[in-house]
């Protein structure tokens, strides 16, 4: 495998503490690492692109100023014979039209910038595991969250469950999150059956991936026409996790007591155990990434 030449400024290799509990390189970085480390041995003629959007983008006022990668995209890939690949992790996708790229990424694409061209392979929106937090609980909850207010889905379920002692919802503004509320997240995780996992700014939530770690089962919140799903082609999803949308659904609260109560449940945390061993980490990623290039 070719791995493209960039300029050091759009392969920005830096860790990060987002979720607050990471402290390696992002999903992009790990499995840029990964994939370089083991070029030799990759059999495909498609060109990686090591580019480090989520940091370029960031450090670039968030996308706003995209001057040095639209020129180094005009310049070298644009009219290349070549065809590339990259691992994309940005919320908001790629901000700019490209063509010759097939992109694996963790939130999607920008639908204004999708053409015949551009390929689209759904990789999960991880970080690294939850080593040293996890505790056994009392089950407290049926189902709970506490993040960012990121969405207005986030918001609406203060408003559906504040006076439902069965659930546990905690949005606020603030950009960081403080070491009181991680430990929060920590024991309500623990402690609750079913973690909600309402989409965020992006269309899916690193809370889907966690609630496994947790011994939990996710309930994934969206309105969006299609849930963010990847590994389709070796996972089974209504297995895994349960739907929701409160736009179109009934009760969430009756549907999470009725799984509990028809032994489904305990079939989910099974699966998802299983799940979140052999599928949800860099390494499996970085192997499917392979298996996918190897055969385009």
């Amino acid at each position: 495998m070719r791995v493209f030449r960039v300029p050091k400024n759009l392969k920005i290799y830096k860790k990060v503490n987002y979720p607050p509990h990471n402290s390696s390189f992002n999903l992009e970085g790990e499995i840029s690492r990964r994939l370089i480390k083991r070029s030799k041995d990759i059999n495909t003629k498609i060109t990686f692109l090591p580019i480090q959007w989520t940091n370029y983008f960031i450090k670039n006022k968030y996308g706003k100023n995209l001057d040095e990668i639209k020129k180094f995209y005009e310049k070298k890939i644009k009219n290349s014979s070549k065809k590339f690949f990259t691992v994309l992790q940005y919320a908001d996708g790629n901000l700019f039209e490209t063509s010759s790229i097939t992109y694996f990424a963790a939130s999607g694409l920008k639908v204004d910038f999708i053409n015949s061209e551009t390929k689209l392979i759904k990789i999960p929106l991880l970080a690294e595991k939850h080593h040293k937090q996890l505790k056994t609980f009392d089950k407290k909850f049926l189902a709970s969250f506490i993040g960012r207010n990121t969405h207005t889905i986030r918001e609406n379920l203060i408003k559906e469950f504040e006076d439902n002692s069965k659930f546990y919802i905690e949005v606020f503004d603030e950009p960081v999150i403080s070491d009181k509320r991680q430990k929060k997240f920590v024991e309500l995780m623990n402690s609750s059956f079913f973690s909600l996992a309402p989409r965020g700014y992006g269309v899916t939530s690193y809370r889907l991936y966690e609630s496994f770690e947790f011994g939990t089962v996710p309930v994934y919140i969206s309105n969006e026409k299609e849930y963010y799903l990847p590994f389709e082609d070796v996972i089974d999803w209504k297995k895994l996790c349960v739907f929701f949308d409160p736009d179109k659904d009934g009760n969430l609260q009756e549907k999470l007591e009725e799984i509990i109560s028809s032994g489904e449940y305990e079939e989910m945390l099974k699966y998802g155990d299983y799940c979140n061993r052999k599928f949800f980490n860099f390494d499996y990623v970085t192997e499917y990434i392979i298996d996918k290039v190897e055969s385009l």
